[in-house]
């Protein structure tokens, strides 16, 4: 008996204990089942809460629920409060309070829940499950990004395209390993950025820097991939290509916010704690971090910009998103409007004068003017395109510094220096040093009238210290050169041509009388010239501007009216909008891209505003400029009828008429008809052209050379096209 009852006890307890796991078992089925209603229901929510923001509505801080209309409040006649709701259970969601990031995205917090009834209807049980719902960042153009490269691995173009899981595919030239795919394959189709957590937003360069892609995840880490030769992923290591997106390294506690600036062999972060970091290239002091130029070593990881310190109370000390970098200088527009810049400043773009002989790079940011001191304007906007830079303020007004050899300051006066092959050396200018005499001779630079001329349409060169002396050849030997009364003869006209590719050019005298002659230094240094064109050193001049107190120079208004709302510049020219909806341009113009119907002088050269040829009745909401080397530059204006007009180079039809035609008079782009398709934003470059539109949708045309207009193949496109590989983007939820 006792035997027995040992084996019944233990068969007893090894039923109790199948019948406890099989409980166990069907109590985490019925859990994962009513978790997966929950999950249905907080999808109810995202459905909803991208419905209205689809619609245009938003429930700022108060919560959406099936019960509340999109603004968060009770509708009459009420409407039902639960997903679903059955004998048994019911299911419902509740909608947090809606962000709007900037980036043309909203983020919010869906939560379902599904509650379980009694025989009496009160609830003995619940569960909960929450999603991340971001919505509406698919027409930002730091959802789906475009960059373009051309260095010693070939030119080449790519993007990436974030989707609704918040994963970012990657379409096309790869050979740096920026694609983040782990190869440096160029792909058709889409490839993956791998990265441990959901992408809120992507960064790259449309210039030639676009060298690498970086990402900021959900949890506010970056991650880059692509070219590391100078240390510009700031992952602590210099091993290139990097195809493997790599975490950045921040100082302890600092995550990414808003801004990634590329600039190729260098990169500019903004941080969490108000800070602007950089990492790469430290050769023209253009990281900023207050270093010795000289012999420097590269920035490994992110490294404070030497801004001034932060201080809450003080908006100066607060550097916006608003950083610019091109060639070899950077700059950023501070929240109280101040504006700072650093690294090369050899054509004065940093707001120096030559005649201060401080035309020197610097790895400590710079004050320029006096924007946002008390009383002062504050800076709205800045561009730069590496040679120059522009700055527009909140009065409307252009000022700029820098180079101005095609004109691109928009202003015709400036000092004639001659350049001397070294640029830093003898830092002479053309002086008019007598008024009322000829005489004329190279003098150290030094900003004041006489040193200063107009290059008039009319192919006379004024004196700004006696306006009734123009440049002449007196006597018509073809040799004396100086300063003589304005009369409009042969022996006084003259054209700027400067030489692509360079910062100098030629001042020619057109008299055929005579032949071909240019101005030329003779051997003391000091004299002046005529003789025949020849491209030696003696011949090389510089038309550089830059007022003698500011180092800043005013835009020349004198051809329109109004203030200016935006500017947008690329190689040597810039573009900019009018409160009266006008578009004007000023600096190089070699395919026609100003859109005025003809392309300037010869050279390029248009230093007074010309205008863009909208069709009566339309009139500019944005604009976007430019310019992969002369011979292919645009312009490209979105009208108030929503529509794309664009002019300059078109030969793999990024004007998108239809055609591979150049045009100098602006063409309006198929498919985006401003009623179906209407244009938000347009980003161009290198042949290709990107159109955001309001419906949420990318279209793309042009230059398909790597895969980069997104359909999988590598034809180019005459006609704007819906590309698969950009427009399947969703709302992320996760």
């Amino acid at each position: 008996m006792p035997t027995v009852l040992i084996a019944s006890i233990v068969m007893l307890t090894v039923i109790v204990a199948a019948a406890s796991s099989v409980a166990n078992v069907r109590v985490g089925l019925d859990s994962q089942y009513y978790l997966s209603l929950a999950n249905d229901a907080a999808e109810a929510g995202v459905v909803y809460s991208t419905s209205c923001i689809k619609s245009g509505s938003t429930w700022g801080v108060k919560n959406l629920t099936p019960a509340t209309d999109c603004s968060g409040n009770t509708p009459t006649p009420a409407q039902g409060a639960y997903v679903a709701s059955t004998p048994t259970y019911q299911t419902s969601f509740t909608v947090g309070p809606v962000t709007n990031t900037g980036a043309g995205a909203y983020l919010a917090t869906s939560t379902g829940k599904i509650e379980l009834l009694r025989p009496n209807g009160s609830v003995w049980k619940s569960f909960t499950k929450s999603a991340v719902m971001q919505t509406g960042g698919q027409i930002d153009v730091n959802r789906v990004v475009f960059g373009y490269s051309a260095g010693n691995n070939g030119d080449g173009v790519f993007f990436g395209a974030i989707g609704g899981d918040g994963k970012m595919r990657t379409v096309g030239w790869n050979a740096y390993g920026q694609l983040g795919n782990g190869t440096t394959t160029s792909s058709l189709t889409p490839t993956t950025f791998n990265v441990p957590l959901p992408i809120a937003s992507a960064y790259t360069n449309f210039l030639s820097g676009g060298t690498n892609l970086f990402a900021i995840l959900s949890d506010g880490s970056a991650y880059g991939a692509g070219w590391n030769n100078q240390w510009q992923l700031g992952i602590n290591s210099n091993v290139t290509p990097k195809p493997t997106p790599t975490k950045v390294v921040f100082p302890p506690g600092v995550t990414a916010w808003q801004s990634i600036t590329t600039g190729g062999d260098r990169t500019f972060l903004l941080g969490n704690d108000h800070n602007l970091y950089a990492t790469g290239n430290c050769d023209t002091g253009q990281l900023g971090t207050n270093y010795t130029v000289s012999g420097c070593y590269n920035v490994h990881v992110p490294t404070r910009v030497n801004l001034p310190a932060y201080n809450a109370s003080d908006p100066n000390t607060i550097p916006t998103s608003q950083v610019v970098t091109d060639r070899a200088s950077a700059y950023v527009v501070m929240q109280g409007g101040a504006l700072y810049g650093w690294g090369a400043g050899d054509l004065g773009q940093l707001g120096d004068t030559m005649w201060n002989n401080n035309l020197t790079n610097t790895s400590n940011p710079v004050k320029i003017g006096t924007y946002g001191d008390s009383g002062q304007p504050k800076v709205k906007q800045v561009e730069t395109d590496g040679d120059t830079v522009y700055v527009l303020d909140t009065l409307g007004k252009v000022n700029s510094a820098g180079l101005n050899h095609y004109g691109e300051m928009g202003t015709n006066v400036g000092s004639i220096y001659f350049y001397d092959g070294m640029y830093y050396g003898t830092k002479k200018c053309v002086d008019y040093h007598t008024a009322g005499n000829p005489t004329l001779w190279l003098y150290p630079c030094n900003g004041t009238n006489p040193q200063k001329f107009y290059i008039q349409p009319d192919g006379t060169i004024r004196s700004k210290l006696d306006s009734n002396y123009c440049l002449d050849n007196y006597g018509s030997d073809g040799v004396t050169i100086g300063m003589w009364t304005c009369n409009g003869g042969a022996n006084q006209k003259f054209q700027w041509q400067p030489v692509a590719g360079t910062w100098w050019g030629y001042i020619q005298n057109l008299n055929s009388a005579t032949g071909s002659k240019c101005l030329e230094q003779v051997s003391d240094n000091t004299n002046l010239k005529l003789n025949t064109c020849n491209g030696s050193i003696a011949q090389k001049f510089l038309f550089y501007n830059s007022n003698l107190d500011t180092g800043l120079t005013p835009l020349d208004t004198s051809q329109f009216s109004g203030s200016v709302t935006k500017i947008a510049t690329d190689q040597w020219s810039m573009s900019f909008m009018t409160s009266a909806g006008e578009v004007w341009s000023v600096g190089i113009n070699k395919t026609g891209q100003f859109g005025n119907g003809g392309t300037g002088n010869a050279y390029g050269y248009n230093p007074l505003p010309t205008k863009f040829q909208l069709p009566a009745g339309v009139t500019a909401t944005d604009l976007y400029q430019t310019s992969s080397g002369i011979n292919q530059q645009n312009l490209f204006v979105i009208g108030s009828n929503g529509k794309v007009y664009g002019a300059g180079s078109n030969s793999h039809g990024e004007l998108g008429d239809g055609t591979n035609t150049n045009r100098s008079s602006p063409v309006a782009m198929w498919v985006i008809d401003g009623a179906s398709v209407v244009a938000k934003a347009v980003k161009s470059g290198f042949g290709t052209t990107v159109i955001y539109t309001t419906n949420g949708s990318v279209y793309t045309v042009g230059s398909n050379t790597n895969g980069q207009l997104g359909d999988g193949t590598t034809t180019d496109s005459w006609i704007p096209i819906k590309a698969k590989y950009t427009n399947n983007l969703g709302t992320s939820m996760y």
